[in-house]
Protein backbone atom coordinates (compact mmCIF):
# COMPACT_ATOMS: atom_id res chain seq x y z
CA UNK A 1 0.00 0.00 0.00
CA UNK A 2 0.64 3.57 -0.12
CA UNK A 3 1.62 5.21 2.56
CA UNK A 4 0.48 9.23 3.47
CA UNK A 5 0.70 10.49 6.56
CA UNK A 6 -0.78 13.15 8.59
CA UNK A 7 1.91 14.83 10.11
CA UNK A 8 3.31 11.66 12.88
CA UNK A 9 5.68 13.19 15.22
CA UNK A 10 9.48 13.06 14.06
CA UNK A 11 10.57 10.46 15.38
CA UNK A 12 7.87 8.11 15.77
CA UNK A 13 9.01 4.79 16.00
CA UNK A 14 7.30 2.67 12.97
CA UNK A 15 5.59 0.54 14.84
CA UNK A 16 4.27 2.90 16.38
CA UNK A 17 3.78 5.15 13.49
CA UNK A 18 1.49 2.69 11.85
CA UNK A 19 -1.39 2.73 13.95
CA UNK A 20 -1.29 6.55 13.97
CA UNK A 21 -2.92 8.76 11.35
CA UNK A 22 -1.63 7.11 8.04
CA UNK A 23 -4.53 6.87 5.28
CA UNK A 24 -3.69 4.41 1.96
CA UNK A 25 -4.75 6.05 -0.72
CA UNK A 26 -4.54 4.16 -4.22
CA UNK A 27 -2.48 1.72 -5.55
CA UNK A 28 1.07 -0.29 -4.53
CA UNK A 29 3.68 1.83 -3.79
CA UNK A 30 7.31 1.60 -3.47
CA UNK A 31 8.37 2.27 0.23
CA UNK A 32 5.66 0.15 2.23
CA UNK A 33 7.71 -2.95 1.11
CA UNK A 34 10.53 -1.92 1.37
CA UNK A 35 10.37 -0.40 4.85
CA UNK A 36 10.26 -4.11 6.12
CA UNK A 37 13.61 -5.52 5.15
CA UNK A 38 17.24 -4.44 5.79
CA UNK A 39 18.15 -5.78 2.85
CA UNK A 40 20.00 -2.98 0.60
CA UNK A 41 20.04 -0.28 2.87
CA UNK A 42 23.26 1.56 2.15
CA UNK A 43 26.08 1.49 4.96
CA UNK A 44 25.49 4.64 7.11
CA UNK A 45 21.73 4.89 6.50
CA UNK A 46 18.99 5.31 9.33
CA UNK A 47 16.47 5.29 7.74
CA UNK A 48 15.04 1.98 6.05
CA UNK A 49 12.10 3.77 4.74
CA UNK A 50 14.41 6.06 2.50
CA UNK A 51 16.27 3.31 1.93
CA UNK A 52 13.58 1.70 0.11
CA UNK A 53 12.16 4.85 -1.88
CA UNK A 54 16.03 5.57 -2.86
CA UNK A 55 16.81 2.39 -5.18
CA UNK A 56 19.94 1.95 -7.20
CA UNK A 57 20.33 3.80 -10.09
CA UNK A 58 17.53 6.11 -9.37
CA UNK A 59 16.95 9.78 -10.98
CA UNK A 60 16.60 11.66 -7.66
CA UNK A 61 15.66 15.49 -7.43
CA UNK A 62 16.30 16.87 -3.76
CA UNK A 63 14.24 19.76 -3.74
CA UNK A 64 15.14 21.83 -0.18
CA UNK A 65 13.97 24.93 1.70
CA UNK A 66 16.60 27.77 0.96
CA UNK A 67 17.31 31.37 2.57
CA UNK A 68 14.26 33.16 3.92
CA UNK A 69 12.08 30.35 3.15
CA UNK A 70 12.83 28.18 6.09
CA UNK A 71 10.79 28.62 9.14
CA UNK A 72 12.59 29.78 11.85
CA UNK A 73 15.30 27.79 13.94
CA UNK A 74 14.36 24.89 11.10
CA UNK A 75 17.06 24.92 9.05
CA UNK A 76 18.98 22.45 11.22
CA UNK A 77 16.10 20.11 10.79
CA UNK A 78 15.78 20.31 7.11
CA UNK A 79 19.62 20.10 6.56
CA UNK A 80 19.36 16.86 8.68
CA UNK A 81 16.87 15.53 6.62
CA UNK A 82 18.13 16.23 3.38
CA UNK A 83 21.16 14.40 4.36
CA UNK A 84 19.68 11.42 5.25
CA UNK A 85 18.51 11.32 1.89
CA UNK A 86 22.61 11.56 0.72
CA UNK A 87 23.53 8.78 2.70
CA UNK A 88 20.95 7.07 1.69
CA UNK A 89 20.62 7.20 -1.96
CA UNK A 90 20.81 4.21 -3.80
CA UNK A 91 24.30 3.43 -5.87
CA UNK A 92 24.79 5.02 -8.62
CA UNK A 93 22.34 6.92 -8.47
CA UNK A 94 21.93 10.82 -9.82
CA UNK A 95 21.61 13.08 -7.31
CA UNK A 96 20.16 16.56 -7.91
CA UNK A 97 20.12 18.92 -5.49
CA UNK A 98 17.39 22.16 -5.95
CA UNK A 99 16.79 25.40 -3.85
CA UNK A 100 12.76 26.62 -3.27
CA UNK A 101 12.79 30.14 -2.97
CA UNK A 102 10.69 32.80 -4.35
CA UNK A 103 11.91 32.37 -8.15
CA UNK A 104 12.26 28.17 -8.15
CA UNK A 105 11.01 27.83 -11.39
CA UNK A 106 14.28 29.87 -12.90
CA UNK A 107 17.07 28.45 -10.43
CA UNK A 108 19.56 26.10 -10.94
CA UNK A 109 20.80 23.32 -9.55
CA UNK A 110 22.84 23.47 -6.74
CA UNK A 111 24.72 20.71 -7.38
CA UNK A 112 24.43 17.06 -9.65
CA UNK A 113 26.03 14.49 -8.13
CA UNK A 114 26.32 10.60 -9.12
CA UNK A 115 26.11 8.72 -5.81
CA UNK A 116 29.12 6.06 -5.05
CA UNK A 117 29.00 2.16 -5.34
CA UNK A 118 28.12 1.57 -2.31
CA UNK A 119 28.13 -2.39 -2.35
CA UNK A 120 30.42 -3.07 0.14
CA UNK A 121 33.27 -4.72 -2.24
CA UNK A 122 35.18 -6.85 -0.69
CA UNK A 123 38.38 -5.88 -3.16
CA UNK A 124 39.04 -2.13 -2.19
CA UNK A 125 36.40 -1.27 0.77
CA UNK A 126 38.73 1.50 1.85
CA UNK A 127 38.56 3.20 -1.19
CA UNK A 128 34.56 2.43 -1.58
CA UNK A 129 34.47 4.03 1.76
CA UNK A 130 36.56 7.03 1.70
CA UNK A 131 34.36 8.06 -1.63
CA UNK A 132 31.11 7.70 0.22
CA UNK A 133 32.18 9.78 2.95
CA UNK A 134 33.70 12.70 0.16
CA UNK A 135 30.55 12.57 -1.74
CA UNK A 136 28.89 13.21 1.50
CA UNK A 137 30.81 16.01 2.92
CA UNK A 138 30.31 17.51 -0.75
CA UNK A 139 26.75 17.16 -0.80
CA UNK A 140 26.85 18.41 3.09
CA UNK A 141 28.55 21.78 1.82
CA UNK A 142 26.34 22.17 -0.72
CA UNK A 143 23.36 21.72 1.67
CA UNK A 144 25.06 24.54 3.97
CA UNK A 145 24.59 27.01 0.85
CA UNK A 146 21.13 26.77 1.26
CA UNK A 147 20.90 28.84 4.44
CA UNK A 148 22.00 32.05 3.24
CA UNK A 149 20.64 31.67 0.16
CA UNK A 150 19.55 34.27 -1.70
CA UNK A 151 15.46 34.90 -1.78
CA UNK A 152 14.95 38.88 -3.11
CA UNK A 153 11.38 38.48 -4.09
CA UNK A 154 10.71 36.87 -0.07
CA UNK A 155 8.34 34.82 -1.47
CA UNK A 156 8.52 30.50 -1.12
CA UNK A 157 7.42 28.50 -4.54
CA UNK A 158 7.77 24.76 -4.02
CA UNK A 159 5.41 24.59 -6.91
CA UNK A 160 8.11 26.07 -9.50
CA UNK A 161 10.95 23.59 -7.78
CA UNK A 162 8.29 20.72 -8.50
CA UNK A 163 8.06 21.65 -12.48
CA UNK A 164 11.73 21.97 -12.42
CA UNK A 165 12.52 18.66 -11.37
CA UNK A 166 9.43 16.62 -12.97
CA UNK A 167 10.74 18.42 -16.92
CA UNK A 168 14.25 17.38 -15.38
CA UNK A 169 12.96 13.91 -14.65
CA UNK A 170 11.10 13.18 -18.05
CA UNK A 171 14.43 14.00 -19.67
CA UNK A 172 16.03 11.54 -17.26
CA UNK A 173 15.80 8.53 -19.57
CA UNK A 174 15.38 4.97 -17.77
CA UNK A 175 15.86 4.43 -14.42
CA UNK A 176 13.77 4.72 -10.75
CA UNK A 177 11.95 8.71 -10.46
CA UNK A 178 12.28 10.23 -7.16
CA UNK A 179 11.08 13.51 -6.26
CA UNK A 180 12.33 14.36 -2.15
CA UNK A 181 10.87 17.79 -1.28
CA UNK A 182 12.07 19.43 2.39
CA UNK A 183 9.88 21.87 3.11
CA UNK A 184 7.27 23.14 5.23
CA UNK A 185 5.06 22.37 2.43
CA UNK A 186 3.12 25.89 2.06
CA UNK A 187 2.59 27.95 -1.68
CA UNK A 188 3.55 31.43 -1.27
CA UNK A 189 3.64 33.19 -4.46
CA UNK A 190 1.44 36.23 -6.35
CA UNK A 191 -0.30 33.86 -8.09
CA UNK A 192 -1.02 30.96 -5.99
CA UNK A 193 -0.76 32.11 -2.19
CA UNK A 194 -2.37 28.56 -0.08
CA UNK A 195 -0.45 30.26 2.98
CA UNK A 196 -3.79 32.18 4.31
CA UNK A 197 -4.84 32.79 8.22
CA UNK A 198 -7.38 30.37 9.08
CA UNK A 199 -8.03 28.89 4.98
CA UNK A 200 -7.63 25.28 5.02
CA UNK A 201 -4.84 24.85 1.91
CA UNK A 202 -7.32 21.83 0.32
CA UNK A 203 -9.92 24.74 -0.36
CA UNK A 204 -6.68 26.23 -3.07
CA UNK A 205 -6.72 23.13 -5.31
CA UNK A 206 -9.09 24.12 -7.06
CA UNK A 207 -8.01 26.83 -8.64
CA UNK A 208 -4.55 26.32 -8.88
CA UNK A 209 -5.17 23.09 -10.60
CA UNK A 210 -7.41 24.80 -13.15
CA UNK A 211 -5.38 27.45 -13.53
CA UNK A 212 -2.05 24.99 -13.70
CA UNK A 213 -4.21 23.34 -16.87
CA UNK A 214 -4.74 26.39 -18.69
CA UNK A 215 -1.68 27.43 -18.49
CA UNK A 216 0.00 24.26 -19.59
CA UNK A 217 2.15 24.23 -16.55
CA UNK A 218 1.05 21.11 -14.43
CA UNK A 219 3.59 18.80 -13.16
CA UNK A 220 4.34 15.88 -15.70
CA UNK A 221 5.00 13.39 -12.39
CA UNK A 222 3.79 10.36 -14.74
CA UNK A 223 5.83 7.26 -13.35
CA UNK A 224 7.54 9.87 -10.56
CA UNK A 225 7.66 8.85 -6.51
CA UNK A 226 7.46 11.81 -4.26
CA UNK A 227 7.97 12.31 -0.71
CA UNK A 228 7.21 15.60 1.08
CA UNK A 229 8.71 16.25 4.51
CA UNK A 230 9.28 18.92 6.62
CA UNK A 231 5.31 20.21 6.57
CA UNK A 232 4.65 23.00 9.20
CA UNK A 233 7.60 23.15 10.85
CA UNK A 234 7.75 26.09 12.45
CA UNK A 235 4.99 28.02 10.33
CA UNK A 236 5.11 31.39 11.14
CA UNK A 237 1.23 32.24 11.85
CA UNK A 238 0.27 28.23 11.99
CA UNK A 239 -0.24 26.15 14.73
CA UNK A 240 1.24 23.33 13.10
CA UNK A 241 -1.57 21.25 14.53
CA UNK A 242 -1.87 17.52 12.70
CA UNK A 243 -4.89 19.22 11.15
CA UNK A 244 -2.58 22.04 9.61
CA UNK A 245 -0.31 19.25 8.09
CA UNK A 246 -3.13 17.29 6.96
CA UNK A 247 -4.07 20.17 4.78
CA UNK A 248 -1.44 21.07 3.51
CA UNK A 249 -0.56 17.30 2.82
CA UNK A 250 -3.44 16.57 1.04
CA UNK A 251 -3.40 19.93 -1.68
CA UNK A 252 0.09 18.56 -2.32
CA UNK A 253 -1.55 14.50 -2.58
CA UNK A 254 -3.82 16.01 -5.35
CA UNK A 255 -1.26 18.06 -7.20
CA UNK A 256 0.94 15.25 -7.67
CA UNK A 257 -1.93 12.56 -8.46
CA UNK A 258 -2.91 15.28 -11.16
CA UNK A 259 0.27 15.23 -12.61
CA UNK A 260 0.33 11.28 -12.90
CA UNK A 261 2.96 11.02 -9.84
CA UNK A 262 2.54 8.92 -6.45
CA UNK A 263 3.12 10.95 -3.12
CA UNK A 264 4.72 8.02 -1.07
CA UNK A 265 4.51 9.97 1.87
CA UNK A 266 4.12 13.62 3.26
CA UNK A 267 4.54 14.95 6.67
CA UNK A 268 6.61 16.72 9.40
CA UNK A 269 9.85 14.18 9.72
CA UNK A 270 11.04 11.02 8.40
CA UNK A 271 8.78 8.19 9.25
CA UNK A 272 11.58 6.05 11.01
CA UNK A 273 14.27 8.28 12.35
CA UNK A 274 14.65 11.13 14.77
CA UNK A 275 16.12 13.60 12.30
CA UNK A 276 19.78 13.66 13.85
CA UNK A 277 22.55 13.76 12.09
CA UNK A 278 23.47 10.77 10.06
Amino acid sequence: MTIFSWGGAKGTPLAVLAGMAILTIGPTGCASSAIAADAGVPHGCESRFLAGVLPPDANVQLLVAAGDTVPARAFTDYRSIALHVVVCAGSNSTLTLRPINGQSFSEQAISVERVPVRSGDVINPIHNRAEANAFKEREAAALDRLQGYPNPVHWSDPLGALLVAADAQRLAGVGPKRIIIVSNGYLQTPEYNIFRFRANPISFVGPVLRTLREEHTLPALSGTDVVIVGVTAGASGMDGTTGETRGVCRFWEAIVAAGHGTLVYCGRGLPDVSGAMP
